[in-house]
């Protein structure tokens, strides 16, 4: 094997790293109660389920910072709200090193940071990794990174750091608060010094770089093979070893652990459509009753009834005409990807199948051409845009009725291209230009549409805030108070029966 591929093996644990469980079996009042909670409140955003955990130990972080910053009641804070909303089971709990937990915030919280929310999200990552520690996942991430680095030969010298966090992105599934902190641990293992600092510089330095967006949708194209390569250790990890001796006997297991993994993405698809549409309900219910309702009736005097319900309804019947037809890697796509998968096993270093060179991620046009393309770009949306208005103006749409449909098939057009491109995470594209077809054209205006109002929504959603700030402080009050009373009840129970 390639000195590459040993050294992933020899860092593997081959299984003797227990993963975290997922639920306490456990069930009381005061866990029912935190639960049917944080369920209500994790509608509220759109997060794929594994960042769940970390979003909900961030909020706490932040709320509970607002009474107290010391390291030990956060910490505690932290135990206590986790175990009642059953995001840790009671094994877990005496397992994790909350010493170490507090430790870790302690050492955040004395540094300068120029940015308290990243900050607050860097800690959570931490947090998070402590619980639910999986070193040989880290390990896949880095293997990706260096196997996608021989495919890739640009010049900008952003991009070891470019790649890292769009292989982190796409190959680990890290959210921003993920990329940080493990960024952060990248750079206090090589440069001891103000680290904090210069994790903060590098993050936003790869976030706000022009050349990240295309090398995530290179990364896109790439990963699947690396994606079964993971996929294979975690489905037998002490066998995992035993599988690399022959080109056959990999390639066998690798199309029956890819057939499982196909047979789950379906499932995956209708969970990631069901929570993006309940997302989207309760965004169109805050607005229609917030915004919609009340102008309709100041302006008109009546609220136009079956142009609501066309909103409402609308953005569900695209959802479902834009991802109902998803179609899972099969027939020669498969066997594709497992060459290509025992390939970066058995050749790491060897040039890869024909064009698979990515040479440059700069555009080829000339300054010429790419205006003209760019002015195309302006006029497609122009057009799209103008053709909706007018359409809906005809059937009798407001103004505001507009900009609301738009609004919201921008966001719908957006996740279901999003659950459209992680459904394909293992086909392997590799270097070539895909074509669009009409409705993608048409689509595109929606999409980018969708990309910056989801992200603005994000920073802007008012009814989580009110649920962060407002209503769950209260809540957690009273959740407090009834597991005091609990305990208190149990022990009188026991003191009556001895």
């Amino acid at each position: 094997m390639h000195p590459a591929v040993t050294a992933l093996v020899k860092s593997l644990t081959q299984g003797k790293v227990a993963l975290a469980g997922q639920s306490p079996d456990q069930l009381d009042a005061v866990s029912q109660i935190a639960r049917v909670y944080e369920i209500a409140r994790n509608a509220l955003e759109y997060r794929a389920q594994h960042l769940v955990r970390r979003a909900a130990i961030e909020r706490i972080l932040k709320r509970q910072m607002i009474f107290d910053t010391n390291p030990a009641f956060l910490t505690a804070q932290l135990k206590q709200e986790l175990q009642w909303a059953r995001y840790i089971s009671y094994a877990e709990l005496e397992r994790v090193n909350w010493t170490k937990i507090e430790t870790s915030i302690t050492r955040h919280l004395s540094e300068s940071s120029p940015d308290h929310n990243w900050l607050v999200g860097l800690i959570s990552a931490e947090v998070e990794d402590e619980i639910n520690p999986n070193p040989d996942y880290n390990r896949f991430t880095y293997f990706a990174f260096h196997s996608l680095r021989q495919v890739i030969k640009d010049q900008s010298p952003d991009l070891d750091l470019l790649l890292f966090v769009a292989a982190d992105r796409v190959y680990a599934q890290s959210d921003d608060q993920q990329i940080s902190f493990h960024l952060y641990q990248l750079i206090s293992s090589q440069a001891p010094g103000k680290v904090l600092d210069e994790t903060y510089r590098q993050f936003n330095l790869a976030s706000h770089h022009p050349l990240l967006n295309p090398l995530v949708a290179v990364v896109r194209k790439h990963v699947g093979p690396l994606v079964l390569i993971r996929d294979m250790y975690f489905s037998e990890p002490t066998r995992f070893v035993d599988w690399l001796e022959n080109s056959a006997t990999f390639k066998t297991e690798a199309d029956q652990v890819l057939s499982k993994q196909l047979s789950l993405m379906r499932g995956r698809i209708n969970t990631a459509v069901f929570r993006s549409l309940l997302y989207i309900f309760l965004t169109k219910m805050l607005l229609g009753v917030g915004v919609e309702m009340p102008v309709e009736l100041a302006f008109k005097g009546k609220i136009a009834y079956p142009v609501l319900a066309i909103n409402l309804l609308a953005p569900v019947l695209l959802m479902w005409l834009i991802t109902f037809n998803i179609k899972l890697t099969g027939g020669a796509e498969r066997k594709l990807l497992t060459d290509r998968a025992w390939q970066i096993l058995a050749e790491f270093s060897e040039k890869p199948l024909e064009n698979d060179f990515i040479y440059s991620l700069q555009p080829r046009s000339s300054t010429l051409t790419s205006g003209v393309f760019y002015a195309l770009y302006a006029l497609l949306f122009a057009i799209v845009y103008w053709g909706i208005f007018k359409l809906l103006t005809a059937i009798g749409y407001s103004f505001l009725n507009v900009v609301i449909f738009i609004f919201f098939v921008g966001i719908v057009s957006f996740f279901a291209v999003f659950i459209r491109q992680n459904s394909q995470v293992y086909q392997y594209k590799r270097h070539h230009i895909g074509k669009t077809s009409i409705i993608d054209l048409l689509l595109l205006p929606f999409v980018v549409l969708g990309s910056w109002v989801s992200k603005g929504v994000a920073r802007l959603n008012f009814l989580a805030f009110f649920f962060d700030f407002i209503l769950e402080a209260p809540i957690k009050l009273l959740l407090k108070v009834l597991d005091g009373w609990a305990q208190f009840l149990s022990y009188k129970r026991d003191e009556v029966v001895g």
